[in-house]
């Protein structure tokens, strides 16, 4: 059987989670090359890459601008537990 979790259009990050186990990135060092890029992409670029709206576009940018490694395991839940 596969499972598949596709985005969802809001997400709640604020509820108590069932757990307080996590796991660690896989692809961090890759994901950290991916940001660097996208970086320097505004979110005008970003929405046209992505083929997404302009808020969404704004969304991902900021997000972008954010990232920073090592994560803050408090302000990054496991994130099919948002879904």
């Amino acid at each position: 059987m596969k499972t598949v979790i596709s985005p969802a259009k809001s997400l709640d990050y604020e509820s108590n989670l069932p757990t307080d186990k996590s796991s660690n990135p896989c692809f961090l060092e890759e994901a950290s090359k991916i940001n660097e890029l996208l970086r320097e992409k505004s979110p005008l670029e970003l929405s046209q890459l992505m083929k997404i709206s302009d808020k969404l576009g704004n969304l991902n940018w900021e997000r972008n601008q954010n990232f920073k490694t090592p994560f803050d395991k408090k302000k990054c839940p496991t994130s099919c537990l948002g879904l």
